[in-house]
């Protein structure tokens, strides 16, 4: 299942839209948020509010949650897909090893005010970058961009967990090329048939214009 660790502001950020229940589920560890398919798939026809579902996680570990609202995640209006929302301080409770920096900035949005640009958050992250660096000279950060929302889609084969998924353009134009070859190949090969087909006539041709001369 598509599971996703968010902060409690996440409804904040997007637009998806709570059905039954309430966004702010996501402040109590224990409460999980599930979409409308997946409230139908596990509950049918009841309502999923208020009743336990328990997850298996990558380590084998179980956990008993309690289903603290509905969303309605439209897949024709977005490219993000997910089916669950847990808290974040739950999947820091999973991680059996010390957390990096680079743990953090997997997927990470940020939300700006009306009249603010990204370059005010670059122009920081110099100070944020040579913090991390000196923390640990084995794993460098070399820089930080900032990417709009809309071009997530576009450039999430760039992107480590970026939540979002798309097609490298060098495998969309190699197969465009492939079907191209492919074209040509077909072409080429009726082209031989017909010509084929006709060489087997020629003697007949050639005795219909003898005798018609």
């Amino acid at each position: 299942e598509g599971v996703w660790f968010v902060d409690p502001d996440f409804f904040n950020a997007f637009s998806f839209k709570i059905v039954n229940g309430e966004a702010r589920a996501l402040t109590n560890k224990n409460n999980i948020i599930i979409s409308r398919e997946n409230a139908e798939k596990y509950f049918g026809s009841q309502d999923p509010v208020g009743k336990e579902l328990s997850l298996k996680f990558w380590n084998e570990e179980k956990k008993v949650f309690q289903v603290g609202a509905v969303m309605d995640v439209d897949q024709d209006r977005s490219s993000m897909y997910f089916g669950f929302l847990i808290p974040m301080p739950v999947w820091e409770d999973l991680q059996e090893e010390p957390i990096q920096w680079r743990t953090w900035t997997s997927a990470t949005f940020a939300l700006l005010k009306e009249g603010h640009h990204p370059t005010e958050l670059q122009n920081s992250m110099v100070h944020f970058k040579k913090l991390q660096n000196e923390a640990n000279e084995k794993f460098q950060m070399q820089e930080v961009e900032f990417i709009p929302l809309h071009d997530v889609a576009q450039r999430s084969y760039e992107i480590s967990n970026s939540l979002s998924w798309s097609n490298i353009p060098a495998a969309m134009i190699a197969l465009g090329v492939i079907a191209l070859a492919l074209v040509l190949v077909a072409c080429f090969n009726y082209m031989n048939v017909a010509v084929a087909s006709v060489s087997t006539r020629l003697k007949e041709i050639g005795i219909r214009k003898v005798i018609g001369g």
